[in-house]
């Protein structure tokens, strides 16, 4: 994937686990599509919701590893929704800037 990933101690597994992410994220996006129309602050509650979820799992004492998984990397899609949502009104709010002058 990424030389500076390969040479780090834990290259190839931190590669394994963002492909992963990718793969569960084309999972997701047969069922629910790529829907950017909703507000930002969607993601964040999606965001908090995963969090709440796995602070629940380890409260109950009864932890399952491949659902705290899954919920780890569904934080992982909700954040990349999210930081591409920042970038594209960024990039609208500098378009506007440049417009206005």
């Amino acid at each position: 994937m990424n030389e500076m990933i390969k040479q780090s101690p834990i290259g190839d597994e931190y590669e394994r686990e963002l492909l992963e992410v990718i793969k569960i994220r084309a999972q997701r996006r047969k069922i629910y599509g790529d829907d950017f129309s909703h507000p930002m602050d969607v993601e964040v509650w999606h965001i908090y919701q995963k969090t709440f979820r796995m602070l629940n799992l380890f409260k109950s004492g009864n932890v399952v590893y491949e659902k705290l998984e899954d919920t780890l990397r569904d934080i992982i899609n909700y954040s990349l929704f999210l930081l591409i949502k920042i970038r594209r009104k960024k990039k609208v709010r500098t378009k506007i800037k440049e417009i206005k002058r």
